[in-house]
């Protein structure tokens, strides 16, 4: 998804992630996953794409590790909406 908003003329790029959880998959863990993650958040930001995680579940502390000031805590769904309209002033700068 990153790579296809690279390509788009907007001047305002926002993508939102929602996990559950840090990176686990078969092999791919742990803190070399945890580095690719923040290697490509770096990437895409100097390509003009901002990123925002947001978390639920129990594996908030290692995503907030991961993606530090771009972390969005979303358990409240209640509060979603506007948390969500905050991330957006901030990046469009409202």
């Amino acid at each position: 998804m990153a790579e296809q908003l690279s390509r788009r003329s907007e001047a305002v790029k926002l993508l939102i992630l929602v996990s559950d959880g840090q990176p686990a998959d078969l092999g791919y863990s742990g803190t070399a996953a945890e580095e690719d993650l923040r290697g490509i958040k770096q990437e895409y930001l100097r390509k003009g794409i901002a990123f925002v995680a947001a978390a639920i579940g129990d594996d908030k502390p290692n995503i907030q590790r991961i993606y530090g000031d771009s972390f969005l805590d979303i358990t409240d769904l209640e509060k979603l909406p506007a948390k969500l309209t905050a991330v957006v002033k901030k990046h469009i700068r409202i």
